[in-house]
């Protein structure tokens, strides 16, 4: 058994990894040259900040959740602005959900969903804090995004290293499900986690997704294309985790404010995945 899922997890790490190549080098490309203009052009401090962080969340780089972090830390941008980005952030989701192409449809109703949740989140959360903006004076030390030129080639050797890294991370996560799969014999139950609940089994998600680290996403994205994982389930993982912005803003903003911008992160993920596991029941039938 182990063999077997060994020899299938190399076959569809191999198969996905031209289009991660092909995604990461594009991502870097806007990530160098483009992030300058984007700020500018979407007026993240104005009134339409939830919408314009939503939209730079949505571009799979942990980079957007440091760079619009480092605008709320210096009293940029409003706290659902921030909270937007966060929701709309999904880290490894997006390039592993496109690199899989099993199921265009799939990806097109994430990204809908993902932009959905993070726009009304952002703009009840500025509706109910009348536009609240950080207390804490700015340090000087807040992280920006690397938005300096570089050339082509650097661009291209950063986006085969992330491939390359985000591939070995897809390979481990699929053995490891792969070979629970098999022991459990042919599906996981995703129930609740032991309980019998799906509000377990959403919030047990959730809070793994709120790990800094883009292993956590690959391994909800892995548990969902390849273990049954409820599709409502995975997006509030996904929803929950905001790369490495968090960790920016509790160096920054101190452990108070990064708590409560954590508190409202998981409420509005843990709601928006119990609503579509109820109205939109989907999970991709393990193969």
């Amino acid at each position: 058994m182990f063999f077997d899922v060994l020899a299938e997890s190399v076959i569809e790490t191999a198969r996905m990894l031209p289009i991660l190549l092909a995604a990461y080098v594009f991502l870097e490309y806007i990530s160098h040259r483009e992030v300058p203009s984007l700020v500018a052009r979407f007026r993240l401090g104005g009134s339409a900040g939830p919408l314009a962080g939503t939209l730079l969340g949505l571009i799979p780089q942990c980079s957007m959740s440091v760079l619009v972090t480092s605008l709320f830390v210096s009293g940029r941008v409003s706290f659902g602005t921030l909270l937007a980005t966060y929701l709309a952030t999904s880290d490894e989701a997006l390039p592993l959900l496109i690199a899989d192409g099993r199921h265009a449809g799939v990806v097109g109703t994430f990204v809908g969903l993902k932009a959905v949740i993070a726009i009304v989140a952002g703009y009840a959360a500025d509706l109910a804090l009348g536009r609240r903006y950080t207390s804490s004076a700015p340090s000087g030390r807040a992280i920006h995004s690397h938005t300096e030129a570089v050339s082509f080639r650097e661009i291209l050797s950063h986006g085969l290293r992330h491939s390359l890294v985000i591939g070995a991370w897809v390979f481990v996560a699929t053995v490891l499900l792969g070979l629970a799969v098999e022991s459990v014999g042919g599906r996981i139950d995703w129930s609740g986690l032991g309980t019998g609940s799906a509000v377990a089994r959403v919030i047990g998600v959730t809070l793994f997704g709120m790990v800094p680290n883009c292993a956590a996403s690959v391994a909800i994205t892995q548990a969902f294309l390849r273990a049954g994982l409820p599709f409502g389930t995975a997006i509030a993982g996904l929803s929950a985790g905001a790369g490495l912005g968090p960790i920016v803003l509790f160096r920054e903003a101190g452990a108070r404010q990064g708590v409560f911008v954590l508190t409202w992160l998981f409420a509005a993920a843990v709601a928006a995945g119990l609503a579509i596991d109820w109205i939109y029941p989907l999970s991709i039938p393990v193969r």
